[in-house]
């Protein structure tokens, strides 16, 4: 009976944090990979495996002798997802906002990191994390990339706020 608690227990965690951080049950096995920006890998591995030996720790039963043994694996699951999303959000969002002021843009669109987490991937994103208008080109923001990357006038009438198309004269082209 206690295997199947355990199992219990870790579904039931991993069900919870996935939903509250992701808004789904896939999201975070399937996304884990690609949330590691490429430029970058090395360094967001050091949240990634940091969150994993602090979750691995917080679990060790002589750090925490009350815990029953068959809550563990859901206490480290749990711990370890939320470490290494609130790590990345941190490091993410500080990242955004050098790079916004850096950029000096006439207009800015940010929205927090734990809200894009909810919203990406999806088919057909109609969603952005954040954009700049700079001399009226709309740039958007990448976690993968930590950085501004030019958006293209048929993605930017989807995306952007309608009194930035209009100033602009965005249009498909």
């Amino acid at each position: 009976m206690s295997k199947l608690q355990a199992s219990l227990y870790l579904f039931f965690g991993y069900s919870i944090c996935a939903l509250l951080l992701c808004g789904d049950l896939i999201s975070p096995l399937a996304d884990a990979p690609i949330m590691a920006p490429g430029g970058s890998r090395d360094f967001w591995n050091v949240f990634f495996i940091g969150s994993f030996v602090a979750a691995a720790i917080v679990a060790w039963p002589s750090v925490t002798p009350a815990i029953w043994p068959e809550f563990r694996p859901a206490l480290f699951v749990t711990t370890w997802m939320c470490l290494a999303a609130i790590s990345a959000g941190i490091y993410g969002t500080w990242k955004r906002t050098e790079a916004i002021a850096a950029f000096h843009a006439d207009k800015v669109i940010q929205h927090s990191f734990f809200i894009s987490l909810n919203q990406v991937p999806r088919d057909l994103q109609s969603y952005i994390h954040a954009a700049v208008l700079k001399d009226c080109v709309p740039y958007s923001w990448s976690y993968s990339s930590l950085s501004f990357y030019p958006l293209k006038s048929n993605v930017a009438v989807n995306v952007l706020p309608q009194d930035w198309i209009n100033e602009c004269k965005i249009k498909r082209s």
